[in-house]
């Protein structure tokens, strides 16, 4: 699969991504980073670009939920 491909696929699941990010912080500013360091840990994943879609969403939301909780709790 090449890059093209990966990154179509990714945003897919860029606005979900912010969705939940944005639910668990109530703020944008930890929204953003959160999603944009979930975004990052998925593409990472090379199983994620072959996985059924239920898959996809359910690794989409146990990362989002996980980035948020790190961005909450990091010392700034």
């Amino acid at each position: 699969m090449n890059k093209h491909d990966k990154i179509s696929i990714l945003r897919q699941y860029e606005e979900y991504c912010y969705q939940i990010c944005h639910y668990m912080t109530q703020n944008e500013q930890f929204s953003s980073q959160a999603a944009e360091k979930a975004l990052m840990m998925i593409a990472e994943d090379a199983r994620f670009y072959t996985d059924s879609e239920e898959t996809r969403k359910k690794k989409v939301k146990r990362t989002s939920i996980s980035s948020s909780l790190s961005c909450l709790t990091e010392p700034n």
